[in-house]
């Protein structure tokens, strides 16, 4: 995991560098919540791309710009926030969806049955590790969009953007 999110702040970084003016180490901030873990505001005055992950398996990667700090704490947590979030995403996964993952491991359906819809958010913050990188608001939304495109593409997350429940790996 940690060899993942080092890869994703590298590859930020030499993105960065062909940009002007030149991303900096200093400009990215990685915070690794583990299990369980609490979320935490954003600072202001950045933004940023968050990674759930449940053990080794990446499952949804997200991002919120600096006026939504509200999206950055709280709606991966309630199933009936968005049908783009982490809950809604187990929430199919285990009661709507008759396809097994393969990378998942195979008693999460089990595991999760017996959590009721609302409770969901409980047993994510008890059972998931959370990443957030953070970067300087003044980089713009450019540089957000990058870094959670290349979040994306190394951490390969099993519930990405308006997942269908009965696709294929």
């Amino acid at each position: 995991m940690v060899n993942d999110i080092d890869s994703v702040v590298a590859q930020f970084l030499e993105w960065g560098q062909k940009r002007s003016p030149q991303l900096r180490a200093n400009d990215v901030e990685v915070a690794l919540l583990g299990v369980p873990h609490t979320p935490v505001a954003m600072r202001k005055g950045w933004q940023g791309v968050y990674a759930f992950a449940f053990g080794t398996v990446w499952l949804k990667v997200g991002k919120a710009g600096p006026n939504s700090n509200a999206r950055w704490v709280s709606p991966h947590y309630k199933a009936t926030r968005s049908l783009s979030n982490l809950a809604w995403s187990l929430l199919r996964y285990t009661r709507l969806s008759s396809f097994n993952h393969p990378r998942l491991p195979t008693n999460l359906r089990t595991q999760l049955m017996v959590v009721p819809p609302d409770a969901l958010g409980d047993w994510i913050k008890k059972h998931t590790a959370r990443v957030n990188f953070t970067i300087r608001a003044e980089l713009g939304p450019v540089a957000l969009d990058r870094l959670e495109r290349i979040a994306q593409d190394v951490l390969k997350p099993v519930f990405e953007g308006r997942w269908d429940a009965g696709a294929t790996a």
